[in-house]
């Protein structure tokens, strides 16, 4: 399987930024609530997402080095 990146996407790369005081905020929550915030976050990922974005990212998840 080869993943191919979205037309639109191509030659571009994605980064962003996080502040100290994120940094920090996060290092003070426990396994539970660092768990409960990233399936928060995959579920607001989860319905935003088209069906092509959901079948990239599935096998993005499946894809075999």
């Amino acid at each position: 399987m080869k993943i191919v990146p979205k037309k639109e996407n191509e030659n571009i790369g994605f980064n962003y930024s996080v502040s100290e005081e994120q940094l920090a905020w996060y290092s003070q929550l426990s396994i539970e609530e660092k768990f409960a915030w990233l399936q928060d976050a995959n579920s607001f990922i989860l319905s935003i997402q088209t069906e092509e974005e959901k079948q990239r990212t599935a096998q993005a998840k499946n894809f075999k080095w």
